[in-house]
């Protein structure tokens, strides 16, 4: 009922080569076909480290209800508290108040983003 070669078939696979550093692999089956499948890079910040990191920094902090505080980040604890020190508090992208030391509750935190001078 059926021809031989009704349904495609792939040739014997030839070889495996990287292109492009580890991202991309390219699986090479014959002359004129190659299937590509993108490979995720590992992940090498987590949110842990890239916090870690930016202790000491100057960070932004945004809160659920869009206000943004600026300043150094000086210590932080497993829920997400923060201490902020020479801290601005800015709404709608002006400057509204300068604090000295903040605290930052955790479950208000949005998102916390380094600053670069």
């Amino acid at each position: 009922m059926s021809s031989p070669g009704y349904l495609p078939t792939l040739e014997k696979r030839t070889s495996w080569r990287e292109r492009s550093g580890p991202r991309c692999i390219v699986l090479q089956t014959g002359d004129n076909f190659s299937l590509e499948r993108a490979v995720a890079p590992p992940a090498t910040k987590t949110p842990t480290r890239f916090l870690r990191n930016a202790l000491g920094r100057a960070v932004v902090v945004k809160l659920n209800n869009g206000t943004e505080y600026r300043g150094k980040l000086v210590c932080l604890d497993g829920y997400l508290n923060i201490v902020l020190e020479n801290s601005a508090e800015f709404v709608n992208g002006e400057l509204k108040r300068r604090y000295g030391d903040t605290l930052l509750r955790g479950s208000n935190v949005l998102y916390v983003g380094t600053i670069t001078e």
